[in-house]
């Protein structure tokens, strides 16, 4: 709705976002309400692809290596412009709020054989 904030703490919605860069069916807000489409745009969101999703996944993957030292798990914030081309808009090292994630699209490392090996890595 025109707002410049991105937060469900402020108003807005998250959504799973498959590998692909389609979204998932459903979107919550910030106290759980479940919605199939945006309020105010209208769009659906299952099957709705994310524009420049791959260039998206590209620019998080040239640029995260140089914050390697600093955090080994980077939320980012990124927006779409008007012409097609990602940006980024913040990461949060301070807070990676990682709960919205886990209730869209399921544990965070996976129910994988990997898993354990993962989390260890990351408690180092």
């Amino acid at each position: 709705d025109n707002s410049l904030l991105d937060n469900s703490c402020s108003g807005g919605l998250f959504c799973g976002v498959l590998s692909n860069g389609i979204l998932d069916s459903i979107a919550f807000d910030s106290v759980g309400h479940e919605y199939t489409q945006h309020p105010t745009s209208g769009i659906i969101f299952s099957g709705y692809k994310i524009p420049s999703y791959s260039e998206c996944i590209q620019l998080v993957k040239r640029v995260a290596p140089r914050f390697s030292n600093i955090a080994k798990i980077i939320p980012w914030d990124i927006a779409i412009a008007g012409n097609g081309e990602p940006m980024i808009i913040e990461t949060n090292f301070g807070w990676p709020d990682i709960v919205d994630g886990q209730i869209t699209s399921g544990p965070l490392f996976g129910n994988n054989k990997l898993k354990d090996k993962i989390i260890y890595k990351f408690l180092k």
